[in-house]
């Protein structure tokens, strides 16, 4: 299966038989922090019997993680856009053993999904919004197909705040504005779409939805990793290097360089004392009616 450049989607410069280059990240992020993530959904206001639509489920991890709440009448129905997503969470999700939910799958648009008003108890999308060409068309959808008094819930993050890592403040400083100056260059109309966390609260009014409360959760690792966990921060500080590299000044590179190459003794996830946190924003709304787009 393969795999299109990081910005490409389906619709957008992805073939159906390809993985966004993002994949392989999001996955390690699911298998590096999946303890903590479960204790977010737990806190969720999901039941045993509840229809659960996962939206933009990518390889449906969040998926089967809901169905372990919804018990043997509840159906977690992940929906995506992209057909090679959809051909790996069928692949991943083993058959319901007695008293559990039914999980399935099935293609669709953000934009317009392919259910029936109040389909649905509760809708979620975790970390994927931002990839939705319109978000706020996307909430109002996800209220459309939910039932009055049923949960709209969005998890995300933000990139720049999205990680707090003991690195030098001043280099920090100088690897986001080259990583928005990257982001400009290359999205110049949609580079916003990657600072959705800060953004829920405006979309979720702008979707129509009056109703809903924003928390954060922050999920913490001290000391040596697991290698789950450093093999997604390795990713994570290969791409933000490979991203910020070209648009720092030559001292900065050299110092992000010795920060992220694992060969450094100077390699930001072994040194002593190391400690970093991962902010996610959560954001829970109430259908009271049906959802429209708002005029900005």
């Amino acid at each position: 299966m393969e795999q299109a450049s990081f910005s490409a989607e389906v619709g957008r410069g992805l073939a159906e038989d390809e993985l966004p280059a993002y994949a392989p990240m999001l996955d390690a992020y699911q298998k590096a922090f999946e303890p903590e993530l479960k204790r977010i959904l737990m806190g969720l206001p999901f039941a045993p019997g509840h229809r659960v639509l996962d939206l933009a489920c990518g390889a449906g991890a969040y998926t089967r993680w809901i169905a372990e709440r919804l018990g043997a009448n509840g159906l977690a129905l992940g929906v995506d856009l992209s057909p090679a997503f959809l051909d790996e969470a069928r692949s991943l999700t083993p058959p319901p053993g007695p008293g559990d939910a039914r999980v399935e799958f099935a293609e669709g648009d953000a934009l317009a999904l392919p259910f029936e008003s109040g389909s649905f108890d509760a809708s979620f999308c975790a970390q994927s919004l931002y990839s939705v060409p319109e978000p706020a068309r996307a909430l109002a959808e996800m209220a459309r197909v939910t039932r009055h008094g049923g949960a709209i819930v969005v998890l995300e993050n933000d990139l720049v705040h999205q990680f707090m890592l003991p690195w030098p403040v001043d280099l920090e400083l100088a690897v986001r504005q080259a990583q928005l100056a990257q982001l400009r260059r290359g999205e110049t109309d949609r580079s916003e779409r990657f600072f959705v966390g800060r953004r829920l609260g405006a979309l979720f009014e702008e979707a129509g939805i009056d109703s809903y409360d924003i928390r954060s959760f922050s999920l913490h690792r001290t000391g040596a990793l697991k290698p789950a966990e450093e093999a997604y921060l390795a990713d994570y500080l290969r791409d933000l290097a490979e991203r910020a590299r070209p648009f720092l000044a030559a001292d900065d590179r050299r110092r992000l360089d010795a920060l992220t190459d694992p060969g450094s003794p100077e390699y930001l996830l072994r040194i002593r004392g190391f400690h970093m946190a991962v902010l996610n924003q959560v954001a829970v709304g109430t259908c009271h009616s049906a959802a429209s787009v708002r005029a900005p």
